[in-house]
């Protein structure tokens, strides 16, 4: 096993986590980059397509204009600190 062969969609570790129900009282939030061309569900960050990042039942789903490296961009650090700040205060 090496770390390239985690990347390929049919990595059997995958499969076993799709078949994983989230908890039910678990909130989770999605962070997706479409280099800027804005047409998701057919964009990708550059590496992860659209299809493959987002994740049914998130509480909310940000698209930002940016590479698979979005880490450090205003948008995404925006939505981090928004999503927080929701958790702070029991939402």
């Amino acid at each position: 096993l090496t770390s390239i062969g985690t990347l390929s969609p049919n990595y059997a570790a995958y499969s076993a986590m799709k078949k994983s129900p989230f908890r039910d009282d678990l909130t989770y939030h999605a962070i997706i980059g479409d280099r800027g061309k804005n047409n998701s569900p057919n964009s990708s960050d550059g590496i992860v397509p659209y299809w493959s990042s987002h994740l049914d039942g998130a509480a909310s789903e940000k698209i930002v204009p940016a590479s698979h490296t979005l880490t450090a961009h205003p948008d995404t650090i925006a939505e981090v600190a928004r999503i927080l700040q929701l958790h702070l205060k029991g939402q």
